[in-house]
């Protein structure tokens, strides 16, 4: 989280990717990290996408309806793409 944070400090609309390609498990923590993030970039005016993701991870986002608040591509070029 903190390491999140120092990343878009002093930044005015941050974009942000990240690659869930090595992520086997998602925490409670986790996800509250994610859901501050990604509203802390959306007030910037930045943009914050999720990539890569696993379908057994991306069930854990449809269960708690949080794929309706969060962007996901395929991979982080599709991402990139979308950004630019």
């Amino acid at each position: 989280g903190q390491e999140l944070d120092a990343s878009i400090e002093g930044k005015s609309a941050p974009n942000m990717i990240i690659d869930f390609g090595n992520v086997q498990h998602l925490s409670s923590a986790a996800l509250g990290i994610l859901i501050t993030m990604n509203s802390r970039i959306g007030d910037m005016g930045g943009k914050m996408s999720l990539s890569n993701i696993r379908p057994e991870i991306f069930e854990i986002f449809r269960i708690t309806k949080l794929d309706r608040i969060f962007t996901f591509h395929e991979t982080v070029k599709a991402a990139r793409d979308e950004m630019s």
